[in-house]
Parts: structure tokens; sequence; C-alpha cells
């Protein structure tokens, strides 16, 4: 704000008043420390006021958040090739996240370890150092083997509750930068996929839940996806002599392999008839289904919460939000020319309760006249779903 600029603060108590004369003028959303910008993404608008009330000109402020998981990884516990445990991260595999648009997951996204998936590991920045507990987390697991992938019982988001971790370690690496490992009992999370939800709350530092995604098919070598239709729309993993086993057998003896090398289903290194030939045949016939993630819903605005009237332009303020999981509800705004007021609780009824932010500033350009009073939200929202908003 330039020096000498009129502008208004968000008081304590939870209210605002300033003048906006007639005219065109710029307004503008000041972020308090430790906030972004939303809408617009400048927090910029250009007002025209001529004695009316002025509405749906929309504000927002996020949250930015404290702690980034900046890369994951699956991490072959137990393998034993040559510079474990360094060596036991494969760079060819992917944990998938949950994101904007849905994911038909592949082989990049399944491993064949001969211990199922019996480690994860993600890394942060600025994660808190406070140890972690099953409360930050969401374990699920998809039905095993094959499924029906078109049944409401069997999307993701309606999986059963995963065994929870036999420990969780969060360790420093370097700097501002520490590392997440989920560890569970070899043998446990075999031919399934495992959803993992970090959730977001003073121990884990992120401004909004977190969701992955990983596969275990036991014996899959040439990661070929058999498209059948039907109840597996997405196809499915199947092991076979020709596809899976001959390779294995093609490799015997080899030896310096890394974690990369889908043939070495016990990470040993090397290639050889017990450790890897017999598990991979004793997995013929067995499957896994295919599936697709969803995509987080879109996000949508709440209502308003005062309008009113001055000797200048009326002015409405909005604090509404973006509730990623749709819980909130939409409000039709209220004319501030009838000098009605909705309550807090009527606008955001179905948000999460949770303290965001202590103050706002606006920033209303130089000329100024009448006063309005608006209404600051400071309850009743998840931070971890919702922007703050204005419409004037």
């Amino acid at each position: 704000m330039d020096s000498g600029e009129p502008s208004a603060v968000v008081a304590a108590d939870g209210w605002a008043s300033f003048d906006l004369a007639n005219g065109t003028q710029p307004i503008r959303l000041l972020d308090q420390s430790g906030w972004n910008h939303s809408v617009p993404t400048n927090g910029l608008r250009t007002i025209t006021a001529a004695g009316t009330p002025i509405y749906n000109q929309t504000y927002g402020s996020r949250a930015a958040p404290s702690t980034t998981l900046v890369s994951r990884n699956v991490f072959y516990k137990g393998g034993t090739i040559a510079g474990a445990p360094a060596s036991l991260f494969p760079t060819n595999k992917v944990i998938a996240k949950q994101g904007s648009t849905a994911q038909t997951l592949d082989y990049t996204n399944v491993i064949n370890h001969t211990r199922g998936i019996n480690a994860l590991v993600f890394d942060s920045d600025g994660l808190p150092g406070g140890a972690l507990n099953n409360s930050d987390f969401v374990f699920q697991w998809s039905p095993h083997g094959g499924f029906d992938a078109t049944s409401p019982a069997n999307q993701p988001a309606s999986w059963a509750a995963a065994p929870n971790p036999s420990s969780i370690a969060n360790d420093l690496l370097s700097g501002s930068t520490r590392r997440i490992q989920l560890d569970w009992a070899d043998g446990l999370i075999v031919d399934r996929w495992i959803r993992v939800t970090v959730n977001a709350n003073a121990n884990t530092g992120l401004a909004s839940p977190e969701i992955f995604y990983f596969g275990h098919k036991a014996g899959e070598i040439n990661g070929a996806i058999t498209k059948l239709g039907g109840t597996q729309p997405f196809g499915r993993f199947a092991v076979t002599n020709l596809g899976d086993v001959n390779p294995v057998r093609a490799a015997l003896g080899q030896t310096g392999l890394g974690a990369n090398a889908a043939n070495d289903v016990n990470r040993s290194g090397n290639v050889n008839n017990l450790g890897d030939v017999a598990p991979v045949r004793a997995a013929i016939n067995s499957q896994l289904t295919v599936i697709q993630t969803p995509a987080n819903p879109a996000p949508h605005f709440g209502g308003l919460v005062e309008g009113g009237r001055s000797s200048g332009s009326a002015i409405g303020m909005i604090f509404g939000g973006l509730d990623r999981f749709g819980s909130g509800k939409d409000e039709t705004p209220v004319d501030s020319s009838t000098e009605n007021t909705q309550t807090v609780d009527d606008v955001f009824a179905g948000f999460e309760s949770q303290l965001i932010g202590n103050s706002i500033d606006f920033d209303f350009g130089p000329e100024n006249s009448g006063v309005k009073k608006i209404k600051k939200v400071s309850e009743g929202l998840s931070n971890e779903l919702v922007d703050l908003s204005v419409k004037i």
C-alpha cells in the first residue's frame, strides 16, 4: 500500500468500516503474512460506484502451506541389493497422487516385490519435527486380486480400512527436508492397491489433505494390462507362464541388478530359481484389477454474510470459500439495499470447524465516502478446505 493511501483493517471483533465514493477506483485485498491471493490472482479489481449496491466482485485468499510433500517413492525394505538401503529405491515406479483429473493407473504404479508393499517414503519441506502417528493418516486398501471396479462399494473412497503401519518415522535429512517412512509387515499388502491420505493438521503442517495410491501384483513381470471391459473397464494384471515366468527363467544367473529390474522379484541383486522363478510360478493365474483414481471435487463459493447502504455506493461483502469436498452450501446473496443479514451459521453450515486467519486488510484507493461494516468470518471454516473470499 502506498504511503497515505486510505485502507481499512478487519478489527479483532471481526468488523471493518470503510468509505467508497462514487466513481471508478481500484480496490485491493492485502494478504496477511503467510497468505496468498487466489481470486483474483493479483488481489486487485477496479470498481465503478454509482450510488447503488455493488455485488459479485469476488476476492479470495488462501493460507500458504507450511509443509510441502516434495517427493515420494516406494522402498524395497528387506532387499539385499548392493548398496542397500540407498539402492532399494526404484526410479521407474511412481506413487500416484490424486489431483484435478481422474487417472488410470498402470505398471509404473505397481511393484512385484516378494515382500509386498512394506514401505512407502514421502520427503517433505517444512514438516514439523514432532512424532507422527496413525491419526495423521488414513489408510485404505482395495479388495484383493480381481474385483468389480464398477461397483460403488469398490470405489477408492469406499475401500475398507487397511492395517496401520507397524512404524511411522519422521527423520531429518538435511536443512528443512524431512522423510516420512511408513513401514508394514512383509507379505501383508499383496495383490492390492493401497490408498494413503496424509491429513492436514498441526502435526503434518499441510494446508489440505493429500491422497496417494500404489499397488502390488505378485509375479507381474511384463506389466501387460489385459483389457476386459465389463466389471474391469480399465483392465487387469494377470500372471502367466509365457508373459511372466519365461522372462525370469531367461534371466537366470544375472547378477549386479538394481532396484528397477522386474525379474529380480526378491530384490537380491541377482536372479535365481528359489528367490525369483518360484515366487513368479506360484502367482500364475492370480490377478489385480486396474483402477482409475477419482478427481478431487471442483470448488464452489459460499454465500453472503452482510450487505448495507451508505450515502455513497452500497458494498456487500462475502466471506465464502472453496470447499474441496463439497460439504458447504451455496447461498443466494442478499440484496444489500434491504439491510438484510444472513448469519454465519446459515451461510457456512456444513463446513468443518477450525479457526482461520487473524486479519484481512482492504485497500480502497484514494477516494472514500460512506461507511460500510463488513463481518469477517473467523470460525466455522476449515483451513484445510476453504479460501477466504470477499464480494464487493
